[in-house]
């Protein structure tokens, strides 16, 4: 038997970004992991020093299904993630340090599927945490992310992750 709520929930992939401080992006990991609505795939930008201590940590205390991408490039983390991992439909960014209340994506998955919202984006904290992207919104006015975050501020269709 199929469970119709549970084919309907939000499909997301949450990116964090790199740190000097492994405890700070493990703090991170462990909040998105805990979450009652997990990411459908956690994704760890690396900055290569770090990155095979990152995979061991993650191995070890990880259930959610995650990947570690190197940077290599200066180009903005959130194109680079919307470009590589179209098949999720929100994109959501976080600075390693930041902890996600364990029911936030849930309440969001509430709001959208049987309050229906609708927003054009999600803004972050003062710090862009907590930034949450569409990607057919991405795929459609084919810019850069800081040009879709500008454009779809001028809509007045949006609301801050710390308002869910």
């Amino acid at each position: 038997m199929i469970d119709v709520r549970k084919e309907v929930e939000i499909n997301y992939a949450a990116v964090i970004y790199p740190t000097e401080c492994m405890e700070s992006l493990y703090r991170t990991i462990a909040s998105l992991d805990a979450q009652e609505l997990a990411p459908r795939k956690l994704i760890i930008i690396a900055n290569t020093k770090y990155t095979q201590e990152i995979i061991n940590w993650c191995h070890d205390n990880v259930q959610t299904n995650w990947t570690v991408v190197d940077r290599k490039t200066n180009e903005d983390c959130r194109d680079m993630m919307l470009r590589k991992f179209k098949e999720y439909h929100f994109m959501a960014f976080f600075h390693a340090g930041y902890e996600i209340p364990p029911d936030k994506f849930k309440k969001l998955d509430i709001a959208i599927n049987e309050k229906y919202l609708r927003f054009t984006m999600i803004d972050g904290d003062e710090d862009g945490n907590g930034l949450i992207l569409s990607q057919p919104m991405y795929q459609t006015y084919i810019t850069t992310a800081e040009n879709l975050v500008k454009l779809l501020k001028l809509t007045k269709k949006w609301i801050r992750f710390t308002e869910i």
